[in-house]
């Protein structure tokens, strides 16, 4: 076997497993990894040049798909260049393939050009990390088979995650002539068996008991690493037969769903009053929620249920009595067998259906004139037609359109990066998920994120997406103005960190049409044509941020003095 038929065999097997997509960043040693993959009819190839952006876009298609997608990458330090992207999908349980090619092993410490020590290249973030064996006489024919089945089954089986294959490839480096063709199927061998991830007949009678003799609870449902459209249905159904609260992220699915979602719990819960009375069980979906009020309450929540399919715990006040390793939708699914109708007195969430409604109604008309970051926010989820895709950048972004959005009647799928919350990566994520998507797709973004990965609006060039970018141009990071140090003396150099980069010239190096727009009314009639044209496109908004503080803390109080009905008791 040489090195042509067993990367060919390889790559085969790994297609047959469900590889369908492979992003590759150019180089010479990856030319024989590359030829086997563009050799598989069902695998589509994406060239991006930088890998850093590389490994956001290929997070962004994995994230939409929620299928293992490839990256591919020449031997030295390109690599390294991988690990953020590797880092948000190990605490996303998302699968990456991660293919590097290396030198011979011999030339490992000579000195020789592009060859460093690339295994273990990226530490504890992989399920998995192998090197190929070299071609030898001698060398098993099911070997390529039994190694990508390992691959397969680390990535999937949960935790899902990353994982790495290095791969020395000797010259030459393009294909020999002579590669005998497959003689059997490529189907992969598994290692694993794939748990049903259902949980046995009396856990499930527990953990209904345990829900059901609780009065005062809430459900929690956080954002997810890829859609999952059954859950809203399901999660409503939930919360209604217990009796509880939902408090619902954007990411959850529940922001174009059903109506008993409460999604303005970051507004209720910075009143002091309303904030003291706590649950005394929560039942928690998704990742870790945006909102620091509703953090702070839920520590003081005696005890937390956390479910997540893939094991990985979402709880930060280290209140998780236990962690259920459930696909959230059957779990549900089986306790609404299970539980009894709750009683018809419900004063818990009928205090909390007040509270939504105040809030509702207070902010449906605050600030709709103006142009500050939550009326952005609400504009661009209702401008979204039928279909739609948005992805909301973390910082400010996800908390406006989680403070201040309300609902929308037609499906439109939102994504979310919560794996580590960072800025990194965010217009190849988006550019990622808009491929898959495949209608109008939008992305909402802070200037400082946006800046941090313009070299995304390259891929987004290079692979035709059509997406419109909206930019939050506060000149820096807007967020620190609502923290202690907006008061340091530091504050202005190193926690806001200006910058006054002209976007419009910076979109015109890449070839990418750009609009600044200067007010509300301006920024909807423009986000109607550029959605339903699906342009390519970045939309700068200027915000000034001082006015947009002063409307954020109005917008609180406008709330908290709703509530003054709730907090007496007053008849609604």
């Amino acid at each position: 076997m040489n090195q042509t038929q067993l990367l060919r065999e390889l790559a085969a097997h790994l297609a047959a497993g469900g590889l369908e997509q492979v992003v590759v960043s150019p180089g010479a040693r990856n030319a024989p990894v590359l030829m086997a993959l563009a050799a598989q009819p069902g695998v589509e190839l994406f060239s991006v040049l930088d890998e850093r952006g590389a490994g956001f876009f290929a997070l962004g298609l994995a994230r939409a798909s929620a299928k293992p997608v490839g990256l591919l990458c020449t031997s030295g330090s390109a690599g390294a260049h991988y690990l953020p992207a590797l880092i948000e999908a190990s605490s996303s349980a998302l699968p990456l393939i991660v293919l590097t090619a290396d030198r011979p092993p011999e030339l490992r410490g000579s000195g020789a050009w592009q060859t460093i020590e690339q295994r273990g290249l990226f530490g504890g973030q992989c399920r998995l990390s192998e090197e190929l064996v070299m071609p030898r006489r001698g060398l098993p024919s099911a070997y390529p088979g039994q190694l990508a089945a390992r691959l397969l089954d680390a990535a999937l089986c949960a935790p899902a995650g990353p994982v790495h294959l290095n791969l020395p490839c000797e010259e030459p480096l393009l294909p020999e002539a002579a590669v005998p063709s497959l003689s059997r199927a490529c189907a992969p061998r598994r290692n694993a068996l794939r748990p049903a991830r259902r949980l046995e007949e009396w856990q499930l009678d527990q953990l209904a008991a345990r829900l059901h003799g609780q009065a005062k609870g809430v459900v929690v449902a956080g954002g997810f690493a890829s859609p999952r459209p059954a859950f809203a249905r399901l999660a409503e159904a939930l919360a209604g037969r217990l009796g509880w609260p939902l408090l619902a992220e954007a990411g959850s699915g529940l922001r174009a769903g059903p109506q008993a979602a409460c999604l303005h719990y970051d507004a209720l819960l910075r009143d002091g009053v309303f904030a003291s009375e706590h649950p005394r069980l929560a039942l928690r979906f998704g990742q870790t929620p945006s909102s620091k009020p509703l953090l702070h309450w839920l520590a003081g929540c005696p005890a937390s249920l956390c479910v997540d399919p893939q094991g990985l715990l979402h709880c930060p006040d280290l209140q998780c009595e236990q962690l259920v390793v459930s696909e959230p939708e059957p779990l549900i699914e089986s306790l609404l067998e299970r539980l009894p109708r709750p009683p018809q007195a419900r004063p818990w969430l009928e205090r909390w259906q007040r509270a939504e409604a105040h809030a509702v109604e207070t902010l449906a008309t605050f600030g709709r004139d103006r142009l500050w970051e939550g009326e952005v926010a609400r504009s661009l989820l209702e401008s979204l037609p039928a279909g739609s895709g948005l992805h909301v950048a973390n910082s400010m972004p996800i908390r406006d359109l989680n403070g201040f959005a309300g609902r929308v009647a037609q499906t439109v799928t939102i994504f979310t990066q919560r794996g580590v919350n960072g800025i990194d990566g965010t217009v190849s994520s988006a550019v990622g998920e808009s491929l898959h998507q495949g209608g109008p797709f939008a992305l909402l973004c802070g200037d400082l994120a946006f800046l941090h990965d313009a070299a995304g609006l390259l891929i987004a060039r290079q692979t035709r997406a059509r997406l419109s970018i909206v930019v939050l141009n506060n000149g820096g990071g807007g967020i620190f103005g609502f923290l202690p140090m907006a008061e340091h003396s530091l504050f202005e150099r190193h926690f806001l960190t200006p910058q006054q980069v002209d976007l419009g010239a910076l979109c015109a190096a890449y070839g990418v049409a750009w609009t600044r727009v200067e007010s509300i009314d301006g920024l909807r009639a423009h986000l109607s044509g550029s959605l339903n044209e699906r342009r390519l496109e970045v939309i700068e908004v200027p915000i000034d941020r001082a006015a947009n503080l002063a409307l954020h803390r109005q917008a609180w109080e406008a709330v908290q003095q709703s509530l003054q009905p709730v907090l007496t008791g007053a008849a609604p």
